[in-house]
């Protein structure tokens, strides 16, 4: 699968915001793009918008139509990703680690860390 995602230009996520579970998504897929440097495009759902927009490795599709994908299209082929987000994913890359917080009677999480 790396090898057939690292040969794409892009990486799309497209997930609709058709229920709350939807709407507060980060896909795995999005990391797998990471994992091969590729710039993304996603659409305005908060964390997906808000990893792409902090770590600037892609655009946002503003309004999830034809002409929405078109307008993100057209600007993110406006600037070049190669450098820019190549460093940005190699800094992710570097600093983002799964860590387990301490165990404790009560709870226990995993959960995803910049550090």
């Amino acid at each position: 699968i790396h090898t057939y995602t690292s040969s794409a230009d892009v990486g799309l996520n497209t997930v609709q915001n058709t229920s709350l579970s939807y709407y507060y998504c980060l896909p795995n897929k999005l990391f797998e793009y990471i994992q091969c440097g590729l710039p993304i495009l996603t659409n305005a759902l908060p964390d997906c918008m808000a990893l792409v927009q902090q770590e600037h490795i892609g655009h946002v599709i503003q309004t999830y139509t034809t002409a929405g994908f078109n307008q993100a299209i057209d600007e993110m082929l406006e600037q070049d990703w190669t450098s820019s987000c190549a460093d940005a994913m190699v800094s992710i890359l570097l600093t983002a680690r799964w860590q387990m917080d301490s165990l404790t009677p009560s709870a226990t999480s995993i959960g995803w860390l910049f550090v």
